[in-house]
C-alpha cells in the first residue's frame, strides 16, 4: 500500500529555525507501522533543512515539488498525487511556519474528492478500507473506518515520532521537480455577515443576588451560605 506523508518547512515557534513539524513526523511513524506500506514524503516548496530532516524520522524517499515564494501549493500537489495514486495520504493538523492555516488537507481531499478524517491517533488499514480512531475534545475518542483513497490528519495524541538518525537523514533519497505553478491564496477569504452564537451554558444565578459580608461570624457566615443555596435551590 502506497502512503504519502505531506511535509512542510516547519519553523521552531521561539528561534524561527528550520524544525520539522511534530505531527508530520508522528504520521510517518503512524505509516511505516501499517503492514506492507511503502512510505513516501511529499512537499511542495523550496528545498528546506526541515523536509530534509524527515529522512532520519524514518522516510527514504521525498520528492520536493519546486515552487516559487507565495505560490499556492495546491495545484501543484493535486496533480502529484493523481500521478502517484497513494491508496493514503497522512497529514499534521497544521504546519509550524508562522501563517499556516490547516486548510490544505481539507482543500486537497475537496479538490480529489477524497473522503477526510481529522485528528487521528490510531490507523488500521483492511483491504480498501481503513479504522481510525479519531480524538476529541476532553479526551474523547471515537472510531471511524473510511474506504480508500483518504485523507487522514494526526492529532499530538498519537504516538510519538520514531528517533532521529544520523545515518537515515544522509542515506535519504530526494527527488526534485518542478511543480505545477498556482496564484497566491487570496488572504481575504469569505466574508460572511456576524451571526450571534447561542449561549451554551446559562448564569448561575441572576446578577446582584450575592452578599458582602464583612468579618463575619462563623454563624453569619454558614447562614449566609445556606441562604444562598437555598436561594439557587428556588431557582433552579
Amino acid at each position: 500500500m502506497n502512503i504519502v506523508v505531506l511535509l512542510s518547512a516547519g519553523r521552531d515557534p521561539h528561534s524561527g529555525q528550520p524544525r520539522p513539524v511534530g505531527v508530520e513526523l508522528q504520521a510517518i511513524a503512524l505509516a511505516r507501522s501499517l503492514p506492507g506500506a511503502i512510505v513516501t514524503g511529499l512537499h511542495a516548496g523550496m528545498a528546506d533543512a526541515a523536509v530534509r530532516d524527515a529522512f532520519g524520522h524514518g522516510l527514504s524517499d521525498i520528492t520536493i515539488l519546486t515552487l516559487d515564494p507565495g505560490n499556492d501549493p495546491l495545484p501543484a500537489l493535486i496533480a502529484e498525487l493523481r500521478h502517484i495514486g497513494p491508496a493514503l495520504i497522512l497529514a499534521g493538523r497544521r504546519g509550524q511556519g508562522g501563517t499556516d492555516s490547516g486548510q490544505l488537507p481539507y482543500r486537497i481531499a475537496h479538490a480529489c474528492s477524497w473522503p477526510i478524517v481529522a485528528d487521528a491517533t490510531a490507523i488500521t488499514c483492511d483491504g480498501g478500507t481503513c479504522h481510525v480512531i479519531q480524538s476529541l475534545p476532553r479526551g474523547a475518542r471515537r472510531r471511524l473506518t473510511v474506504s480508500l483513497p483518504a485523507m487522514i490528519t494526526i492529532h499530538e495524541a498519537a504516538p510519538p515520532a520514531l528517533p532521529f538518525t544520523y545515518r537515515g537523514r544522509k542515506a535519504g533519497r530526494l527527488h526534485e521537480h518542478a511543480g505545477m505553478a498556482g496564484p497566491p491564496p487570496d488572504p481575504a477569504g469569505e466574508i460572511r455577515p456576524y451571526r450571534p452564537r447561542p449561549k451554551l451554558i446559562g448564569e448561575i444565578a441572576p446578577a446582584g443576588t450575592g452578599v458582602v459580608l464583612s468579618s463575619p461570624t462563623p454563624d453569619d457566615a454558614a447562614a449566609a451560605v445556606l441562604a444562598y443555596i437555598e436561594r439557587f435551590r428556588t431557582l433552579s
